[in-house]
């Protein structure tokens, strides 16, 4: 077939239009494919947010440790307590019950107070952890249980009361009051010891009551003398019976020698008190044993020992 030049420059026109459309073509997709790439690195932009957002977990995890540690040592730092079982020797005598449970570190005394055994025709004067009649560490309720140890306690006895034999009638089974005036009245600063001394004998577990009374006659005075005791006492009784004392405390002597004034001006009346409800001096060997030994502590022993409670709870029939 022959083709005409006008036919050949038809083709050729319609092939460029043809490349030429295609070149469109090209571009489009192009385009297309650039806005995808702007679409996605907005998607990098965001991946980057999120990977921002992870490291900003791995520090907020970071931080978490810490408070984990934290923990720990308030964990760690707590010891449990260890129970031990302590016997409770009565050494001759008889006592219930006998043996208590308690907490290394805490006091024999918590949960309740150590108990009192008895023994027949003996006193006890307090638990110690050795069985022998004298030395070794007393046991008080406030003593520490130690992580070793004091696992058994045992009873300490002495010989029945000594007294003087006589004492003050008991108005009933309870109580047996006993009245004082002091006259004059004592020097500055004596009042409240003095008082003190009352209010010991007053909290211990005796019938024993001390109360002024302005029409006592028993007489309570304090002055500066020469003589070298500390404080003296008369008494006047019929049969078994007190009837009357006076007592008289040498403030001389006292603030001479103590290094605590009130805790020596109490100790010294709580003495003579004693004496005015028939206990007799040095009923036991161990210096702080009773408030009624001359050897004890003036400056620190003002309190009536648990030997003197019951040496007063036998005399007026409490044991």
């Amino acid at each position: 077939m022959k083709i005409t030049k006008k036919a050949l420059l038809l083709l050729a026109t319609i092939m460029s239009l043809l490349m030429l459309s295609n070149t469109v073509f090209a571009n489009d997709i192009i385009n297309y494919t650039d806005d995808e790439t702007t679409y996605f690195s907005d998607e990098i932009s965001y991946i980057c947010d999120e990977v921002s957002y992870a490291f900003d977990e791995i520090n907020y995890i970071d931080d978490e440790p810490s408070e984990t540690e934290f923990a720990n040592t308030e964990y760690e730092s707590i010891v449990p307590l260890t129970n031990v079982t302590i016997t409770l020797n009565p050494n001759g005598g008889s006592v219930s019950p006998t043996s208590i449970l308690r907490s290394i570190g805490s006091t024999f005394g918590t949960g309740g107070s150590l108990p009192t055994p008895t023994r027949s025709g003996r006193v006890f004067i307090a638990w110690f952890d050795t069985s022998a009649i004298t030395g070794g560490t007393r046991v008080h309720n406030n003593t520490i249980v130690p992580a070793s140890g004091m696992r058994t306690l045992f009873a300490r006895w002495t010989d029945p009361v000594r007294h003087l034999g006589y004492w003050w009638p008991s108005a009933n089974a309870n109580t047996t009051n006993v009245p004082l005036r002091f006259s004059p009245q004592p020097p500055s600063g004596w009042q409240t010891p003095m008082n003190n001394a009352m209010s010991n004998w007053n909290t211990r577990d005796t019938p024993i009551n001390f109360a002024t009374n302005s029409n006592s006659t028993n007489i309570v005075s304090v002055g500066s003398l020469a003589a070298t005791w500390y404080g003296e006492i008369s008494i006047f009784y019929s049969g078994s019976n007190i009837n009357e004392f006076s007592v008289n405390l040498n403030s001389r002597t006292i603030t001479n020698d103590a290094t605590n004034l009130g805790n020596f001006i109490t100790s010294v009346f709580a003495h003579e008190l004693g004496h005015a409800i028939g206990l007799v001096d040095n009923p036991v060997a161990s210096a702080d044993g009773s408030i009624m030994n001359h050897s004890r502590n003036r400056n620190t022993l003002t309190i009536p020992t648990a030997y003197d409670v019951t040496s007063v709870n036998i005399l007026y029939s409490r044991n």
